[in-house]
């Protein structure tokens, strides 16, 4: 009498590692460029709510307060009635996404302050450059204070 065994061979199970394997190496570079657009992506939005809290900022307290990029870090601080500066938020974008922040409108412009009515001073508009492995996104303060993502045409 002979007794059937169940599973699978040697040979099945190797074919299927290798199929998997070939799946790996042709998807593996577009997980990456995805998973680096969205790092920028979520940096850029970050980058402009920032820069919209600190407007909020201005007006809810009817003082000065600034938006300052320090390397890849950026940073809401109030200007006290003292003109000293007391820290509302900060975040490394770096640490949290892996991105790089760069000044594009000019190497000066490390720090934006906001009136009491939200007005950006000086009234110029900035650029910032965000940036990862290829991938970027632009984030622009107008005079005005408004912010944009991508859409700079109007601050060149």
């Amino acid at each position: 009498m002979r007794t059937l065994t169940r599973g699978f061979s040697l040979i099945e199970v190797l074919i299927v590692i290798v199929i998997v394997g070939i799946l790996s190496v042709i998807t593996l570079p577009k997980i990456t460029s995805v998973s680096n657009a969205n790092d920028v992506r979520a940096s850029a939005r970050e980058l402009a709510t920032t820069l919209e809290v600190a407007r909020a900022t201005a007006i809810q307290n009817s003082r000065l307060s600034q938006f300052r990029v320090i390397g890849d870090s950026i940073a809401v601080l109030r200007v006290n009635v003292d003109n000293s500066t007391t820290l509302i938020s900060s975040r490394n974008l770096h640490a949290a996404h892996g991105v790089s922040v760069t000044i594009a409108s000019d190497a000066g412009d490390t720090l934006v302050q906001f009136d009491p009515r939200g007005m950006a001073l000086p009234a110029v508009s900035r650029r910032y450059l965000v940036t990862k492995n290829g991938k970027s996104d632009t984030v622009c303060v107008f005079g005005a204070g408004k912010t944009s993502i991508n859409t700079c045409g109007l601050a060149q």
